[in-house]
């Protein structure tokens, strides 16, 4: 029996020692397990910081686009009759130049005719029609007072 008791004692000794290494080893991990927690807590804050930082840089952006916003608005609704005049000015500008695009037309034509018919003859020019001239110059004067 003794002979049954010493390979006890080793089996008993070795099991002892395997569980002193497995301890050692659960030993070091649960080192590694508080550091990385440790690690893990100041990632935490950091981030809680960064989002408290979003938050309040959020409110104060919430803020400045509700007082500009409102500015904003303000001046949008007095923009409107002035951008619908200066349409209407522009439009009307357009018509302008248009007729006396068609005028000054005519006139060369008349010229050059009344030119071909008698070329012996050297006749003054023939004045253009002041009163589409007028008309644009007091729109563009218009314009002008708007715009200052």
């Amino acid at each position: 029996m003794s002979m049954i008791s010493l390979i006890f004692d080793i089996v008993l000794m070795a099991a002892v020692f395997i569980g002193i290494l497995q301890a050692t080893r659960v030993l070091i991990q649960l080192k590694d397990l508080r550091r990385t927690k440790d690690e893990m807590g100041s990632y935490v804050k950091e981030f809680s910081l960064s989002v408290n930082n979003a938050q309040d840089c959020l409110k104060r952006l919430k803020g400045e686009i509700a007082s500009n916003g409102s500015e904003l608005e303000v001046l949008l609704h007095k923009a409107k009759p002035i951008r619908d005049e200066l349409m209407f000015l522009t439009e009307s500008a357009e018509a302008i130049a248009e007729r006396l695009s068609v005028r000054a037309s005519e006139a060369a034509k008349r010229q050059r005719e009344e030119i071909a018919a008698e070329p012996a003859e050297e006749k003054p020019l023939q004045k253009l029609g002041l009163g589409s001239e007028q008309e644009l110059l007091q729109l563009l004067k218009k314009i002008k007072r708007k715009a200052a």
